[in-house]
């Protein structure tokens, strides 16, 4: 129907108008997606242990480098300060947890803390190096046997005249400086001298050791020497005596003859010989003399004995009184 039919028909006549279909793309339009939701903020977080951390590499390194080019300067002491970072470490934390804001968290920077422990360690390691080297290292030890071959000769002549049969010094440097030129006479308080000297002769009783002992006291002193062990011994018994420091090395007679250890050989039940003190060799003969006295005849004999002949102790195979 041309539009001019379609005017002319009655109203009531009129067809009822068609809409066109919708481009497809109209059609295909999606409906519009909600935005999804934002996700929740999180709080924000500060590093503790930075700024301690920091300042240990700070100092560490500034020690290390005043050692190599400040002497006298004591790395060790330094060393020993290591556990106030811990303290400083603690304030931070306190400082950080009294100035924290709102919903800001706190944590450790651990990671940090162990890079700066290792380095930390390693600088002092690598400084105290020389330290170790030098209190243990060949100079040292060859300084020290030098001395000691010093002393040895200087005593060897001041025991001329003198029944010793063996002497030996020795010389320990105590202190961390030390001058490897240095004499006996450049000896310091920390060092320390001494001699094992052994004994010749016959010793009568202890009194005698004591008084052999203390002829060898002075020139033992002029040497330097402040420890001295003595040894003397013969078959059947042996006296021995330590001394220690200034006030043993200046002792008497009377005193040294207190002093003094007196040991005597003795033959068990078994036939086995062994060194005993006195006081209780002693006491071993008397219970075996009272073992052997008590046993009925016809038992095996007793071992034989090889006390001294002056030892007043009751002898095994000895009736006591």
């Amino acid at each position: 129907m041309t539009e001019q039919e379609r005017m002319d028909l009655p109203a009531n006549e009129q067809p009822t108008p068609v809409s066109e279909p919708a481009p497809a793309a109209e059609q295909a339009a999606p409906a519009p997606v909600p935005a999804p939701p934002a996700p929740p903020r999180r709080p924000p977080v500060r590093r503790v242990g930075t700024v301690t951390l920091g300042l240990s590499l700070i100092v560490t390194g500034l020690a290390i480098t005043a050692y190599f080019f400040v002497p006298g300067f004591d790395i060790i002491f330094i060393a020993k300060l290591a556990p106030l970072v811990l303290v400083f470490l603690g304030a931070e934390v306190l400082w950080a947890c009294a100035r924290r804001k709102g919903e800001e968290r706190l944590r450790l920077d651990f990671l940090a803390a162990f890079v700066s422990f290792v380095l930390i360690c390693a600088s002092l390691c690598a400084a105290t190096l020389p330290a170790v080297w030098r209190w243990y290292g060949p100079d040292r030890s060859s300084t020290e046997e030098r001395l000691s071959d010093e002393l040895e000769e200087q005593l060897h002549t001041a025991f001329q005249g003198q029944d010793v049969l063996d002497c030996t010094g020795w010389v320990n440097l105590g202190g961390y400086e030390f001058d490897r030129e240095m004499t006996l006479a450049d000896l310091r308080a920390e060092d320390h001298a001494g001699a094992n000297i052994t004994l010749g002769g016959t010793v009568e009783n202890g009194d005698e050791f004591a008084a052999r002992v203390a002829a060898l006291l002075p020139a033992l002193r002029d040497a330097g020497v402040d420890r001295a062990y003595f040894y003397w011994s013969d078959d059947d018994e042996s006296w021995n005596l330590d001394l220690d420091g200034v006030f043993d090395m200046n002792a008497d007679a009377t005193r040294l003859s207190q002093r003094g250890r007196h040991q005597v050989q003795i033959v068990d039940e078994f036939g086995d010989t062994m060194w005993m003190e006195a006081g209780e060799a002693k006491e071993y003969l008397a219970q075996q003399a009272a073992a052997a006295s008590s046993a009925p005849e016809g038992d095996s004999e007793p071992a034989p004995s090889s006390v001294p002949q002056d030892f007043d102790g009751p002898v095994v195979g000895e009736e006591t009184a």
